[in-house]
């Protein structure tokens, strides 16, 4: 991949998963270049370090990998011997998962891990197919979060244990409880951005989508989905789960979509 982008601003996605990367692709379109993981350990031939992800908060979680991706990305530069503009204007970091209230919110902010290490989706569905069947259900309430951290490259990232706390009340206190309502409602989607407390010109986004996860697995798409898409039947479309539709379709409503929505409409100048 270029980074050659004539005049478009580059954004670093901190994933390595295809199927993630894809999905921020098809939301930003081809105003930004989005660059992944492997793409920049492709071109400076340095190797990304994936902190360990052990809180439980979604934005603690996030906040690490914002440590860990700004981090990667000045050693790239140094590597190349560019300055960290030249590879990204600014840093995005997604931490998501799928909670199932029944199940006391499992998996949660372990939905990457859920069926074990390493990780694989295929061992995490059938955890959660397990899971359900354990507490007597073929099917169970559920919605999707994604929690996004916006970091411009330059800025300076807080430390200490008030920043971090700060993060986790906002979690708890203001942001979680909009899926918890939506779902019993329920409403099928939305997003929600803040300016990040502390980082000029950082934010937080918010997006989740509720639904219903299912121990039978549908996806009539081949290919289509990853993680928990083909268990998962959103409450806009129950009879086809996010595997069974066209990304087009699933970005409509889906979590990711939801705070990237919000994210790209409250910093407009930042993506352009």
């Amino acid at each position: 991949m270029s980074f050659e982008t004539q005049g478009k601003k580059t954004l670093f996605v901190c994933t390595g998963n295809a199927g993630k990367l894809a999905e921020f692709r098809a939301c930003f379109g081809t105003d930004v270049e989005v660059v992944g993981i492997r793409d920049l350990e492709a071109r400076a031939g340095v190797a990304y370090v994936e902190p360990a992800e052990d809180a439980d908060d979604f934005l603690l979680n996030a906040w690490t990998k914002v440590v860990a991706a700004t981090g990667f990305v000045e050693t790239c530069a140094k590597t190349l011997g560019v300055s960290t503009a030249a590879l990204a204007h600014a840093v995005l970091v997604d931490d998501s998962g799928l909670c199932v209230p029944s199940l006391g919110f499992a998996p949660g902010v372990h939905s990457a891990t859920y069926g074990g290490l390493p990780r694989d989706d295929a061992k995490n569905r059938k955890a959660l197919q397990d899971a359900l069947r354990g507490a007597g259900r073929q099917e169970a309430e559920a919605h999707f979060v994604c929690y996004l951290l916006w970091m411009p490259i330059h800025s300076e990232l807080p430390q200490g244990d008030v920043f971090l706390r700060a993060l986790s009340e906002r979690e708890h206190e203001g942001l979680r409880p909009h899926a918890v309502r939506a779902a019993l409602e329920p409403v099928p989607c939305g997003g929600i951005f803040e300016p990040l407390a502390g980082v000029p010109g950082g934010g937080i986004a918010f997006g989740y989508c509720t639904g219903t996860v299912r121990t039978e697995e549908q996806q009539l798409l081949p290919g289509a989905g990853h993680g928990y898409d083909a268990m998962f039947f959103p409450v806009n479309n129950p009879l086809l789960s996010f595997a069974s539709v066209t990304m087009e379709e699933k970005n409509v409503v889906s979590h990711r979509a939801q705070a990237l929505r919000a994210l790209s409409g409250a910093l407009p100048e930042a993506l352009c």
